[in-house]
């Protein structure tokens, strides 16, 4: 039931409590007008049993005193007239048998009852289910001479409860009849709006247009919920907007972005591929330069061969002093020139990356002397002195390259 009436529209659930309501108001109001009603019925009952009591008690005293049982039963038999009585029955004092007894004909299985000790307490009755006992003491001249037990049955009190019943279904039809045209207007006052507010929720999922609004027709709580949820697509598509704005100006960015990356990277290959070029003419201008300094070390490596050479040969004839030390300076010279012529090779060497240093035991005083006797005859020639000084601590024998 709770399960279903969960999956109920709120249309039908606001008709479904308007008749519910209705119809335990209506409901709860007929049984209190039932129950108010049986204890009026009772009420006048048990009066009207009293009244008879009192009249049969006003005019029985003789025959219980006398113990004239049939004046007794005539005076029950009045009792005829009433169709609510089942039977009725007067005891003497002391006795546990009736004197006189009345016992309608529809009730022929009905009992005499046998009195106890409390009947003689004041007048007393007792509702069962079906029918109202009623047992009163009975006086004469102040002197307790007896007792009246009437039973009376409950069938005008059923009657009444069933009638009351009839009416009061056809009165919950007829109610929730009208309770039910009367939710399906007033529904329609509640459920409408919210149902509209459903579709407006539901058209806005589907199309994320967030300018559609909701129309306010109330002030209630239902106008001040169409009222946020329009404050909710108000602030939805402010923020759809700055996002729009902002992606597009990020995309302009970005676009922008693309062409000067797209700008720097055309730059950059134009300066890369001009680098290449300045590398190969660089390279090319080297190479060529060291197959220059080869070719121009090699032709002038070999006169100074021949001039080395002829040197040698005129020191190995008679010459005089200073003709042999001239001959021994030019040797010399032609030495140093052609370690220069070397050095020349070395460095194209170096560009070339094939250059190999060697790793030998040499005299490096005699390279120095060397060295100063080169300097000493231009110093000379020029007026300038030309000296070495060496330092003892300085070894004789090193390791290393002598030409270069």
């Amino acid at each position: 039931m709770k399960n279903n009436f969960s999956h109920l529209s709120i249309s039908h659930k606001l008709k479904y409590i308007i008749m519910v309501v209705s119809a335990m108001t209506l409901l709860v109001s007929s049984l209190v007008y039932v129950v108010a009603e049986i204890f009026s019925f009772q009420r006048a009952l048990v009066e009207r049993i009293t009244i008879i009591s009192d009249l049969i008690g006003d005019n029985v005293g003789p025959s219980l005193v006398l113990g004239e049982s049939e004046s007794a039963k005539r005076l029950l038999s009045t009792l005829n007239n009433d169709s609510a009585i089942m039977g009725a029955f007067l005891y003497q004092e002391e006795e546990s048998k009736p004197l006189a007894q009345y016992i309608s004909q529809h009730s022929k299985a009905l009992l005499p009852p046998s009195p106890s000790n409390n009947w003689k307490d004041n007048q007393q009755y007792n509702f069962t289910i079906n029918s109202l006992e009623f047992i009163k003491p009975l006086y004469y001249d102040n002197d307790l001479i007896g007792y009246i037990y009437i039973n009376a049955n409950l069938d005008n009190l059923y009657n009444n409860i069933w009638w009351y019943l009839k009416i009061t279904l056809l009165v919950m039809g007829v109610t929730i009849g009208i309770a039910f045209l009367l939710s399906i207007k007033l529904q329609k006052r509640i459920s409408n709006p919210i149902v509209n507010l459903a579709k407006t929720m539901l058209q806005v999922s589907e199309t994320k247009d967030y300018s559609i609004r909701v129309t306010k027709r109330d002030t209630d709580e239902i106008g001040s919920l169409f009222d946020r949820f329009n404050e909710m697509l108000g602030q939805i598509e402010e923020r759809n907007y700055r996002l729009a704005n902002y992606n597009e100006q990020l995309e302009q960015k970005v676009t922008t972005r693309t062409i000067e990356l797209s700008t720097a990277n055309a730059d950059l290959k134009l300066a890369i591929d001009y680098a290449n070029k300045a590398k190969n003419i660089a390279e090319s201008a080297s190479q060529a330069k060291s197959e220059f300094l080869a070719k121009m070390s090699h032709e002038i490596r070999t006169p100074m061969n021949g001039i080395m050479g002829m040197t040698e040969l005129l020191i190995c004839t008679d010459l005089e002093e200073k003709q042999t030390k001239y001959a021994l300076t030019i040797q010399n010279s032609a030495e140093s020139l052609l370690e220069i012529i070397n050095e020349i090779l070395d460095f194209s060497k170096i560009e070339a990356g094939h250059l190999k240093l060697e790793n030998i035991t040499f005299n490096l005083h005699r390279i120095l002397e060397d060295i100063k006797e080169f300097f000493d005859e231009r110093a000379t020639s020029k007026g300038l002195e030309f000296h070495c000084f060496l330092s003892p601590e300085l070894p004789i024998m090193v390791t290393g390259d002598p030409v270069r």
